[in-house]
């Protein structure tokens, strides 16, 4: 989500991955970019959600990261149909 003006104190970015299929007893590993920079920078929160609402936290950032773009990775259990959202 581009954070410049004209933005407004509690907005949010929902983004979803749509539904995965169970990942293997190994597990998959979630690989993304992502780029906080700023005194104004919040929180970016990763959560794994099944089909029925159930949410888990899997990865957080909070605050200034550094101008500079950032690789996430994050190992994915699921033995169930599960989205990705931040």
């Amino acid at each position: 989500m581009e954070t410049s003006a004209p933005r407004h104190p509690g907005e949010r970015a929902i983004i979803s991955s749509g539904i995965n299929k169970p990942t293997p007893a190994s597990g998959i590993c979630l690989r993304f970019w992502y780029h906080m920079f700023g005194a104004h920078v919040n929180t970016l929160n990763v959560y794994k959600q099944t089909p029925n609402g159930a949410r888990t936290l899997i990865w957080t950032r909070s605050g200034t990261q550094g101008n500079i773009w950032k690789q996430g990775l994050q190992n994915i259990n699921s033995s169930q149909a599960y989205e990705v959202i931040t």
